[in-house]
């Protein structure tokens, strides 16, 4: 199974670099496969001795490599399709910024949240321990990372600088305070609706963008060990690691793709059953402060962390294809995957709207779940995707409200959508 992996992953890569086509969440989640996947082409994965914690590799599975192969197998050939369907649609045309100013009142919001957040949380942001530092967090924190995100796709569509800028000041704090995602899912959503109105394109003559790409998953490897050295203020202790060559085999070896495939190796290897009970937790996301009002919220590593890694100190990785495969086994693997390919579609034909607010929208909404699904449950990624949803509503809605000659200028209508259907 590893040789049959590997050639997917090397043929699926050649084609998505070299074939002339648009940018959109089939290339972006085939690419988000291939980090997360990484450890399948070295045929193992990082994990802990049950006995004294101690780490150790341990080889993957047929079945693991089965699951990543099919994840693989399926965006390629529902981008084949989609292709075929979508390629010689028209090209949106860039628009005038929006009316309303929507990227000043995601930006406003992400300030207030950063400065409730100093007040709330105070130097508990600067603790080293992550874990601890999540205890003192509240939802200013949220409305911080989520108005900058939204305001830094929405002011490079309104080519508003000043509010990118600040956008862009926001997540650099939010990524030394110690959350990389919300800036990585930012700068993507803003390449993702930069080459919206653009044409296809080979990515093989992308060379900028090549290196740009390249150091941005140098930066994924790296960033919890420097960006926890950096934090302490520990500037030498940086200079020494960097021009260690074993620093950067250790930490290859213990990143976050090595680490989540583990969850998703243990899994099967120990024929983990969950059942689909705590699914149940996700009606929760569709009422607002749900846990506030008494809801018994369930994750995915509740379930599994005490049972295949009993006196860990920190939480293990999520894995989307963990929980499926513990709730039913191939046959619900099947029914995520092409769950998360519908998703991919919907994401991609929207891309393709002439209407700034749903490509706006889709950019936004449908990177998280292209790039991020991959080491979250269900659970969390809806939860996500609502937070982004909420943030991008309320402020469009305020901008239509202040400026209702918006509604003359585009509607904000979404476009005819043929995507595959999956029964619930």
């Amino acid at each position: 199974m590893r040789i049959i992996f590997s050639c997917v992953y090397l043929f699926g890569t050649i084609y998505f670099l070299r074939r002339e086509r648009r940018l959109d969440f089939f290339t972006i989640g085939f690419f988000s496969g291939c980090f997360y996947f990484l450890p399948g082409l070295f045929g193992f994965v990082f994990t802990f001795s049950r006995m004294d914690l101690q780490s150790l590799t341990e080889e993957i599975l047929p079945q693991t490599y089965f699951v990543m192969t099919l994840v693989l197998v399926a965006l390629l050939v529902s981008s084949f399709f989609f292709d075929r369907k979508y390629m010689t649609a028209p090209v949106p045309k860039m628009q005038v910024p929006f009316e309303g100013s929507p990227e000043k009142w995601a930006t406003v919001l992400a300030i207030v949240g950063f400065a409730m957040s100093l007040v709330t949380s105070g130097r508990h942001l600067l603790d080293q321990d992550k874990a601890q530092m999540l205890l003192y967090l509240d939802r200013w924190s949220i409305l911080w990372e989520i108005g900058a995100t939204a305001g830094l796709v929405l002011a490079y569509a309104s080519k508003n600088r000043r509010a990118f800028g600040i956008c862009t000041l926001m997540l650099l704090a939010d990524c030394y305070v110690g959350f990389r995602v919300n800036l990585i899912l930012a700068a993507i959503s803003v390449v993702v609706y930069a080459q919206s109105a653009k044409g296809p394109i080979q990515i093989c003559r992308q060379r900028r963008a090549l290196v740009l790409a390249g150091l941005f998953v140098t930066f994924g490897f790296l960033y919890q060990p420097i960006g926890s050295l950096a934090k302490a203020g520990d500037w030498g202790q940086i200079k020494e690691v960097i021009i260690n060559p074993d620093f950067y085999a250790a930490q290859f070896i213990v990143s976050e793709p090595f680490v989540v495939q583990t969850t998703l190796n243990e899994v099967i290897g120990t024929n983990l059953h969950v059942g689909p009970g705590h699914l149940s937790s996700l009606l929760y996301v569709l009422v607002p402060f749900g846990n506030e009002l008494g809801g018994k919220v369930v994750t995915f590593n509740d379930l599994f962390q005490e049972r295949l890694f009993p006196g860990l100190e920190f939480g293990m990785a999520q894995n989307i294809w963990a929980q499926a495969w513990s709730i039913g086994g191939l046959f619900v693997v099947g029914i995520f995957v092409l769950f998360y390919v519908a998703g991919v579609w919907q994401g991609s034909r929207g891309l393709y709207s002439q209407s700034k607010y749903w490509r706006t929208f889709s950019a936004l909404v449908f990177t998280p779940w292209a790039f991020y699904l991959y080491r979250n449950d269900l659970l969390y990624q809806f939860i996500m995707e609502r937070r982004i949803l909420v943030m991008f509503m309320f402020v469009a809605f305020i901008a239509i409200i202040l400026r209702p000659a918006a509604l003359k200028v585009e509607k904000f209508d979404p476009p005819a959508v043929s995507a595959p259907h999956v029964r619930p």
